[in-house]
């Protein structure tokens, strides 16, 4: 993961031409001199003057305050990531304090976005195809043959990043990438052995510290108080579960879907579905996060996006009730749906499925 975060580093250093951390500096340049390429790019003097043209790689001021707006502006899920906007400097011309997982998200998330608005094709492409590696090697699940593949296109990556920045930009960190995959297959998803959930958990740790002067002592107090909580939750729920057995054969849950609904539906404005908060447009607008978003995959593998409105809950006999998400549907027909570089745009200007808006929330 911090191999992740220093190519991020010198990648968003460059894009954004910052004076510590880019690549693109005149020592560069003159490297570029000496090996008599890219003449385009070569220091020259202008009234007594040292003067360093401008690169295809970097952003003009104009687009890096857009870029940093669009960092700025961007909302994810509650835990997803970080607050960004706190990274973005107040002049909106540099990114700063980013942390391991706040690189993670900007290679794999935003960087393919951002950047292919600013820059040509054949630059914004080939850095979508690296951010792609990066999002391919931190999945879930993966295959060796995948991997295999992937090693053999990575290289053709580095070489059409070399055709594009300085030598400079070519350190070791650019090095270790190449061996990424081989350590894949031999170590397993890389998500089973990086370090994310123990600085989480380390986080949490320090939350229970309330006396300074002990912080070891408020660390073990706050930990056995939590766990002797769950202990008791768990505890009563077993024993809830003993009252609520019912020598019948037919279950309760199918009892209550074969009656009636009754008359009263509640209707919330967000819920904890699977561990995963969802909240209604309504209210998302008004947050620093977002929530909202809900696709849902068809009978032919097609994925439909939509927009959360409503959430309501439908009360059967026998306490038991089911919850069901109102959403907005978009069209994704024809040109309202692109894919490029694994990207998927949405047009949402559109609805579509007024008469089917109801999904079930789990």
């Amino acid at each position: 993961m911090h191999v992740q975060k220093n190519v991020c580093d010198s990648l968003l250093g460059t894009l954004l031409g910052d004076p510590h951390k880019s690549k693109d500096t005149d020592n560069a340049r003159c490297d570029l001199m000496k090996l008599k390429i890219r003449h385009k790019l070569h220091l020259y003097e202008d009234k007594e003057r040292l003067m360093k043209p401008a690169a295809e790689y970097t952003f003009i001021n104009a687009d890096r305050q857009k870029f940093c707006n669009f960092i700025r502006k961007v909302k994810f899920p509650d835990g997803f990531a970080s607050n960004l906007r706190k990274n973005v400097a107040p002049n909106e011309s540099r990114i700063i304090g980013l942390k391991s997982h706040d690189c993670h998200i900007l290679m794999q998330r935003l960087l393919p976005v951002g950047c292919r608005a600013f820059l040509n094709k054949t630059i914004s492409s080939t850095i979508t195809e690296l951010c792609t590696f990066f999002k391919k090697l931190c999945a879930r699940s993966i295959k060796v043959s995948d991997m295999v593949n992937a090693q053999q296109q990575l290289i053709l990556i580095l070489c059409k990043l070399e055709r594009i920045f300085p030598p400079a930009f070519y350190d070791i960190m650019i090095h270790f990438v190449m061996h990424l995959p081989e350590e894949a297959i031999l170590g397993g998803p890389v998500y089973m052995r990086w370090m994310y959930p123990f600085e989480r958990y380390l986080k949490k740790l320090k939350d229970y510290v309330r006396n300074q002067s002990k912080p070891e002592g408020s660390i073990a107090e706050g930990y056995v108080v939590e766990e002797s909580l769950t202990f008791c939750s768990w505890c009563f729920e077993d024993i809830y579960a003993l009252y609520r057995i019912n020598a019948d054969d037919v279950s309760p849950e199918l009892l209550s879907l074969a009656s009636q609904t009754n008359d009263v539906v509640h209707s919330y404005p967000a819920c904890i579905v699977n561990g995963v908060r969802f909240l209604t447009y309504d209210r998302d607008i008004r947050r620093k996060t977002q929530n909202s978003g809900v696709s849902i995959a068809g009978t032919s593998d097609e994925i439909f996006y939509g927009q959360l409105q409503d959430i309501l809950e439908l009360s059967y006999i026998n306490s038991f009730s089911v919850v069901v998400f109102r959403c907005r549907w978009f069209k994704c027909d024809g040109k309202r749906k692109v894919t490029e570089n694994n990207i998927t745009s949405i047009d949402t200007s559109r609805e579509a499925y007024k008469d089917d808006q109801f999904i079930l929330a789990s």
